[in-house]
């Protein structure tokens, strides 16, 4: 389980900030501009250089799970002509955007010959 969240230099968190959620399970909320996407986006990917002053501490290993904007955007691609049909997957996603851009290759190549 985390245990706390140590959260500085990103974004509104200038200076030092702590996190220490009591459940297993935690719900982020509060006003526009208060930094839940911030914690959100570190936990889904800390790894990322700009995270480099922030730490997370957990009682056992465990797996967190995020479900916010980056999750959205590398698991579900929505096809912009067909709004509500979308594809599940990281791999998907990367081979439809592939696909659709070979495609407008494809016809501007034709387009050129014509």
């Amino acid at each position: 389980m985390i245990t706390e969240i140590h959260i500085e230099n990103i974004a509104s968190y200038k200076n030092a900030s702590k996190f220490s959620p009591t459940n297993k399970i935690s719900l982020l909320y509060g006003l526009n501009g208060t930094g839940k996407s911030t914690i959100s986006n570190y936990l889904y990917d800390p790894q990322l250089s700009i995270y480099k002053d922030c730490r997370l501490s957990t009682s056992t290993e465990c797996d967190v799970l995020v479900y916010n904007q980056k999750f959205l955007n590398d698991y579900f691609y929505e096809e912009d002509s067909l709004k509500g049909i979308f594809t599940l997957s990281k791999e998907n996603k990367s081979i439809l955007q592939k696909i659709q851009q070979v495609t407008i290759r494809l016809d501007k190549l034709g387009n050129d010959h014509r």
